[in-house]
């Protein structure tokens, strides 16, 4: 079963993404672990496989985001 923060950038497509609200809650509860996603990257341009634990943990987050009522 996949989470519903993927599932609904799934439904989403892609013309609506960047607007939609699950985005946005995403952006909003997973700042810190893609921040510091973001920081890995460009700390390790040529070896950006060390920044797989950072990837996954905003994943997960991404994952159990839920929509707001």
């Amino acid at each position: 079963m996949e989470g519903w923060g993927l599932w609904a950038c799934r439904e989403a497509g892609p013309p609506h993404l960047p607007g939609s609200p699950i985005v946005r809650q995403i952006r909003q509860d997973c700042a810190e672990p893609f921040a510091a996603f973001e920081r890995c990257l460009h700390e390790n341009q040529a070896a950006v496989g060390n920044c797989t634990e950072h990837v996954n943990r905003f994943l997960l987050c991404a994952e159990r985001v839920k929509p707001s009522a």
